[in-house]
């Protein structure tokens, strides 16, 4: 492992269970370079008319390349790094907003995806990517399922620019009690990825 784009969305900084085990998987996969973007203390800009206007236009002018810098700096990082990390919590049954105001900065036509006469195709050449979830309930299964709108929502934002290869790993049902084993049986579930990941890379 090279480069790896790290994306932590929790409001909480020193108490994230996903953070926390953020750390861990990078511990564990000893990546070279690390390009870190944490969301919480530097939110994206939000989308607006503007933003909009300048994504669209051929010919940006000067002031609409100053509305895309930060689109496209991130763009470009996605593109040269080898995996993706993206650790964050559920909030109200979803995507934290600035998460998604990250997704609304890279999701943009003719840079991560085109539309073709067979439908749209993502334009991002395929890569690990690693997505961290923790909630207090446990949404995964059963009933409680139809409430949980992080995990189908960010597998359909990723697959949509071209990021397929997607490996979730959750650390679900931390209010519920025993937040320490829930903790211990993910970093369980890192390690055992990273270690076949490591294997297939070393047949192949």
């Amino acid at each position: 492992m090279t480069t790896l784009m790290r994306i932590d969305a929790s409001l909480q900084v020193e108490q994230s269970s996903s953070r926390q085990l953020g750390d861990f998987l990078v511990h564990t996969l000893q990546p070279k370079e690390i390009i870190h973007h944490d969301l919480a203390q530097t939110p994206p800009p939000p989308m607006t008319q503007d933003f909009i206007a300048a994504m669209f236009n051929p010919a940006p002018d000067a002031q609409q390349q100053a509305l895309l810098q930060q689109s496209d700096q991130w763009i470009q990082q996605l593109k040269q790094v080898d995996a993706l990390l993206i650790t964050t919590p559920m909030y109200n049954f979803g995507i934290p907003a600035h998460l998604k105001s990250f997704f609304d900065q890279i999701l943009r036509a003719g840079h991560t995806f085109k539309y073709t006469e067979n439908g749209p195709q993502g334009l991002l050449e395929n890569k690990p990517v690693y997505l961290i979830l923790s909630s207090g309930g446990d949404y995964r299964e059963g009933a409680a399922a139809t409430l949980n709108h992080l995990d189908g929502h960010l597998q359909v934002m990723l697959n949509f620019i071209g990021l397929t290869d997607l490996h979730f790993i959750h650390a679900a049902g931390l209010a519920q009690g025993a937040s320490e084993s829930i903790l211990e049986q993910a970093q369980q579930h890192i390690t055992q990825l990273l270690t076949q990941q490591a294997k297939e890379r070393q047949s192949a």
